[in-house]
């Protein structure tokens, strides 16, 4: 076996912190910021393995988790990267999903009944009342699809506009400009014909929406600080690699960068609508003294697979004298059942990581243990090691509780947008299709181009 893989020797109950997905550090889904390179976006680079464990993992929410849960007509993730352009830069809220036996764990595959949720989950979110960490393993696109609007295509035609948004227009000179700046900028793999002209018509029609809905209710329709909010919602992915997938989707830095923006306009909403609060150090010392309370009993793991007795006595003398040479301890013992590192488990999922009655011995061994014992079907002896949970300090945390902040109040903005966007005219020139379900699309049943024709 290697060192990475699933060593199987039990039944499968997934642990929440190695999900794959983001996990609520404030009971809220997690905010993700990508782009959709395959279902859910694919930015597999920056993953902190090293954090994993920790007990509350980088990312949210973003978090990996896109932006939050916001808009309430959001298209799945699942549907992005199918041939629609202008669904690859959408707000994807991770609700969970399948979680598979966690990495190097000591148990046998089998179909589970069910994920496991802390105390106090309302089944919605798992991770929730724990500092459970948020990863960014595949965090999903920034992007905002807008929320149902009920625009009328063809109420309002001129045939030098594309698309009104309420008394704004989007002129066709503004498109034209826009599609061949997309088309010229070597950062961006554009799409041709009628499809990418909608795709991009889409973009400036969600813009001038967002900049409409900042006006209407008060707040600074660029609040600034972009860049930072974006490195926040990434946790840990550096944006070039969220800017890189943006452009082989189609999208500019730019539109990327107005999927972030469209994030902070959705959080003032929410502050200057009272339905939210602006974070701030005392509030999310206030979070993170609260997580560390509400989540379970924990304890780090670690367990090294040696030939024989011999040397698991001597691997036990080595670690009781240096709890801190583990990883040097195991390294040579990496082809067997090992992990290179103790990993932070929870005491109820323990049976995850191992057989029944080798679980039931560490949760009622004291932390600060090493023993050796055999494990049936198990070549070789397991050592293995029980210490005090591994607790990140605030500091190392607050980028991620700071998203789930965020992540909250833009839920909390995107409701109130929904209400003024159902006031909103949104008109499109029949020429590039109708406005549907928060998108400019192609046309049926015979519309008649009255303005010119489709190119």
């Amino acid at each position: 076996m290697v060192a990475g893989e699933d060593h199987d020797l039990g039944a499968e109950v997934a642990l929440p912190a190695d999900d794959d997905r983001g996990h609520c550090l404030d009971g809220h889904p997690v905010v993700h910021v990508g782009t959709a390179a395959d279902a859910e976006v694919g930015v597999h680079a920056g993953e902190p393995e090293a954090a994993a464990g920790r007990g509350l993992q980088p990312g949210t929410g973003p978090a990996h988790q896109a932006l939050p849960p916001p808009l309430r007509r959001v298209r799945a993730a699942g549907q992005l990267g199918q041939g629609d352009r202008a669904q690859l830069l959408q707000v994807h809220v991770d609700h969970g999903g399948r979680r598979g036996a966690p990495r190097g764990s000591l148990v046998r595959r089998r179909t589970a009944s069910g994920p496991r949720r802390p105390a106090g989950c309302d089944g919605d979110h798992r991770g929730c009342g724990s500092l459970a960490v948020v990863r960014t393993r595949r965090p999903a696109v920034l992007a905002l699809a807008l929320l149902a609007a009920v625009g009328l295509a063809g109420c309002r035609t001129s045939p030098n506009v594309a698309a009104y948004v309420g008394d704004e227009t989007v002129t066709v000179d503004e498109l034209d400009r826009a599609v061949q700046a997309h088309r010229e900028d070597p950062d961006v793999t554009a799409g041709e014909g009628s499809d990418y002209r909608r795709t991009i018509l889409t973009e400036l029609v969600r813009s001038e929406v967002f900049s409409s809905a900042a006006e209407h209710f008060g707040v600074p329709r660029d609040p600034g600080g972009l860049e930072d909010l974006l490195t926040r919602l990434l946790g840990g992915t550096p944006p070039e690699e969220y800017f890189a997938q943006a452009g082989a989707q189609g999208y500019s830095r730019e539109d990327a960068l107005e999927r972030v923006r469209q994030v902070a306009v959705l959080q003032a909403i929410a502050v200057a609508e009272g339905e939210a609060e602006e974070p701030t150090e005392n509030s999310l010392r206030a979070t993170y003294q609260q997580r560390l309370a509400e989540q379970p009993a924990q304890l780090d793991l670690g367990y090294v697979n040696v030939p024989d007795q011999e040397t698991a006595d001597a691997v036990v003398a080595a670690l009781q004298a240096d709890p801190a040479s583990y990883a040097a301890v195991a390294q040579p013992y990496l082809d067997q059942a090992t992990l290179p590192q103790p990993k932070t488990v929870a005491v109820e999922e323990l049976t995850s990581e191992l057989p029944p009655d080798l679980a039931a011995r560490v949760a009622t061994t004291p932390p600060g243990t090493v023993f050796a014992t055999p494990v049936e079907q198990l070549p070789g002896v397991l050592v293995v090691v029980v210490a005090p949970a591994t607790v990140p300090p605030f500091e190392e945390v607050r980028a991620q509780l700071e998203a789930a902040a965020t992540n909250a109040a833009a839920d909390a903005g995107a409701a109130l947008l929904a209400e003024y966007e159902a006031t909103l005219d949104i008109d499109v020139n029949p020429r590039y299709g109708s406005f549907d379900e928060g998108g400019v699309v192609r046309s049926e049943g015979g519309v008649v181009q009255l303005l010119g024709t489709e190119d």
